[in-house]
């Protein structure tokens, strides 16, 4: 079913709850992987909220990512934690 623009916009306030725009998060494999989160996006295949993230580190690059999948659960040496952890 395709959704409204009022939907996907509601989509996006709601994930905006979620995370920090502007916000610095570290990667659950190195806290010298920081992520500077600059904006949320709608993917238009599948209407899936993403997030729109810049690297801190080497060449700077920007990724994006599933809103799901920044918010997973991960499991690392038999520990469970969060895929990105906001710190300021």
């Amino acid at each position: 079913m395709k959704k409204s623009q009022k939907e996907l916009k509601q989509d996006i306030e709601a994930a905006a709850r979620q995370v920090a725009i502007g916000g610095i998060y570290v990667h659950y494999k190195s806290t010298d992987m920081r992520y500077k989160i600059i904006d949320l996006a709608i993917n238009t295949e599948g209407a899936e909220v993403c997030v729109i993230y810049k690297s801190l580190y080497d060449e700077q690059i920007v990724f994006v990512r599933s809103l799901r999948e920044w918010l997973d659960i991960v499991e690392l040496d038999g520990v469970k934690r969060k895929r990105f952890t906001l710190i300021d």
